[in-house]
């Protein structure tokens, strides 16, 4: 489905439910009408890309990209990001005084409830290993995550200098690549960065 298609879909979906003439001051000024259905057309774009990618253990996930000594840095790098995922959602179910915050997409936290479900392990499509993988290569983004980096003293200015330059040269390299499919996988993965970092 093309990205036009897309956009058609949601405008129509969107005149159904909103009055056209109070279409422009939905947002209030903060974001365009069109800078909102691309957001969204990139959400679709993304979901779809999720879903079209097999999903591994992480154990294999290493083994392929021959990081297997990585094992237990990785399952610290889950349980952190976990750990502030939760808090995440229950600020979010206080906010919205909803209690199903955990199952939208991007919030969903691993069962690991049971041993069958330990000995299984965590399940990862490529995007999400990617992702975990940055978290561990550039410490900005553990900073930023656990929001030590709103504190001077924790993150001097010349280390948030050095940090910054390092994630800055990953983001040069995401925009050198010229082959098509993977363009779009880097955007995706430029976009997820950018916004933990806006979340943050």
């Amino acid at each position: 489905m093309s990205v036009d298609k897309i956009k058609n879909i949601i405008l129509e979906k969107m005149f159904n439910i909103i009055d056209f003439k109070k279409m422009n001051y939905l947002f209030s000024g903060h974001i365009s009408l069109n800078d909102f259905i691309m957001q969204v057309s990139l959400e679709v774009l993304k979901d779809n890309m999720y879903e079209s990618y097999q999903t591994k253990s992480l154990r294999q996930w290493l083994i392929d990209y021959n990081k297997e000594l990585e094992y237990q840095s990785f399952k610290r790098t889950i349980k952190y990001t976990n750990y502030y995922k939760t808090h995440l959602i229950q600020e979010l179910e206080y906010k919205f005084s909803e209690n199903k915050i955990q199952e939208l997409k991007g919030l969903e936290l691993a069962d690991m409830s049971t041993i069958d479900k330990r000995i299984e392990g965590y399940r990862l499509n490529e995007f999400h290993f990617m992702q975990l993988d940055n978290i561990n290569k550039y410490e900005l983004l553990k900073t930023i995550i656990s929001k030590k980096i709103c504190y001077v003293k924790k993150v001097k200015n010349a280390k948030f200098v050095e940090l910054y330059n390092e994630i800055d040269k990953y983001y040069f390299n995401l925009k050198q690549e010229d082959v098509t499919q993977k363009r779009i996988k880097n955007m995706i993965d430029f976009y997820e960065i950018e916004k933990i970092i806006q979340l943050k």
